[in-house]
């Protein structure tokens, strides 16, 4: 027999102190973890009691109780930890119908184009009031690399998505978004590579660009309008597998929001200057 179980997550008015959070265990591997502002969903598997799953090598496992919550009950979250790809950690109800494809053309030292796409029927809308409801989105990129000289590389990159129902502005009405990013590197040395990027990019419908983090102030607003950005920087490369790049950069936004703030400053200006940096290790 399947009971059903209440499960509540503080609205946004509660507080989000790194002091508070919960943990939610929806069976196996799968728990939903609150902590910090965030939710976490670890291993997804949703199949019901009785049903079996592949294990690879000819190995199968039969599931023995019902999910805590199904599928369709899950509350919004936003990251997904998977500890490794068998279907009792990430079963075929949770992944139906995704479709992921990818073309490459190498034309020699000078050109190479690349295109890959990701079809899904299962993604939540991430803002307006329909948000935490499973639509199909769909994404698809296309990356042209050109090699003007021996030290001078062009990179154009083009990004077209839509998810069905997830316009903010005019909900149950798909929303698109698309951009464009140009790159121009330069070869200083084996270490040093020097960069400017110009990036362009259009929420037509609000589902795409939000704030991020416990207590900012656009957290969950919607933006709809042309985002551009142009930054300067340096790749510095002392080894293969480590990386630091430091940029200076200028965003503005020309466009409206749901609830009248605006993208920078705390809500209140359409432009920002930034610097920084960020550190790859790869390994």
């Amino acid at each position: 027999m399947t009971r059903m179980r209440r499960f509540d997550l503080p609205g946004d008015g509660e507080s989000e102190a790194v002091s508070d959070g919960s943990l939610f265990f929806v069976g196996t591997a799968t728990t939903l973890i609150r902590f910090g502002g965030f939710s976490v969903l670890t291993d997804p598997n949703f199949l019901h009691q009785g049903e079996r799953v592949h294990l690879g090598y000819g190995l199968h496992s039969t599931r023995r109780t019902e999910p805590a919550l199904q599928l369709e009950e899950l509350p919004p979250y936003d990251f997904v930890l998977l500890s490794h790809l068998y279907e009792d950690h990430f079963d075929r109800e949770v992944d139906t119908g995704a479709a992921k494809l990818g073309l490459t053309w190498n034309g020699g030292d000078a050109l190479s184009l690349a295109m890959t796409g990701c079809f899904s029927p299962n993604e939540p809308i991430p803002l307006g009031p329909d948000a935490g409801t499973l639509t199909n989105r769909n994404v698809v990129t296309f990356v042209a690399n050109y090699n003007i000289t021996d030290n001078l590389a062009y990179v154009f990159q083009n990004d077209i998505g839509w998810q069905h129902d997830a316009n903010a502005f005019t909900p149950g009405t798909a929303a698109e978004w698309y951009g464009i990013n140009q790159y121009l590197f330069y070869t200083l040395s084996e270490c040093w590579k020097a960069g400017i990027r110009a990036e362009w990019f259009r929420d037509d419908d609000g589902a795409r660009v939000t704030g991020l983090r416990p207590g900012n102030t656009i957290a969950g607003e919607s933006f709809a309008g042309h985002f551009f950005d142009v930054a300067v920087g340096l790749n510095w490369t002392p080894t293969a597998n480590f990386i630091v790049r430091p940029e200076l950069r200028y965003d503005w936004f020309d466009g409206d929001s749901l609830g009248g703030l605006r993208p920078y400053a705390d809500g209140t200006r359409d432009d920002q200057w930034v610097a920084g940096f960020d550190v790859i290790f790869l390994w």
